[in-house]
């Protein structure tokens, strides 16, 4: 009940800024931010009918790009500028299939070529076109032994040749 302290004693995700700033994704209650400067923890989190703020307080992975802070939640891929404080959304569209293909946003990652990656729970993995804002989709296909081997994607990680993922129930792709 302290609104200085962490909101939410179920933490998902946890990450560390280049500027040492903590990030702290909680489910159900957002993002705790913490600075050791302030001694305390601010609360982001989404607000009822507040166009500029997080999608879905279940926030399970953050990915830091410059001055933007990536984050997944089960409700879109936001991207918070942190100059700014201004987000974007992405979120699953049936009208539209260049979105991403779900919401719940479990993986996001920058390969050596400066591609973005997003792992989703039951929407495969998403390749991100940063000049159209839409995404390409990979999904696991029964009838396909080189395609993906879940739709659940947890990790991804590349070496000199390949892109790895980490699966819910696929294992390692």
């Amino acid at each position: 009940y302290n609104i200085t302290s962490l909101s939410n004693n179920s933490v998902h995700s946890i990450y560390q800024d280049k500027e040492g700033t903590i990030w702290i994704g909680t489910f159900g209650s957002g993002i705790n931010y913490y600075n050791r400067l302030l001694f305390q923890f601010e609360h982001y989190k989404q607000i009822p009918n507040e166009k500029n703020c997080l999608s879905n307080n279940n926030v399970n992975v953050f990915f830091e790009d410059g001055d933007n802070l990536w984050i997944g939640t089960e409700g879109g891929l936001n991207i918070l500028n942190r100059k700014t404080g201004n987000y974007k959304f992405y979120k699953h569209s049936l009208e539209n299939k260049k979105s991403i293909s779900a919401d719940a946003i479990w993986s996001i990652f920058k390969d050596s070529r400066g591609n973005m990656w997003i792992g989703t729970w039951a929407g495969g993995l998403n390749l991100f076109d940063k000049k159209s804002e839409t995404f390409t989709h990979f999904r696991y296909n029964n009838n396909n032994n080189e395609g993906i081997s879940s739709d659940n994607i947890f990790g991804i990680t590349e070496d000199s040749c390949f892109l790895y993922l980490g699966t819910m129930n696929g294992g390692l792709c």
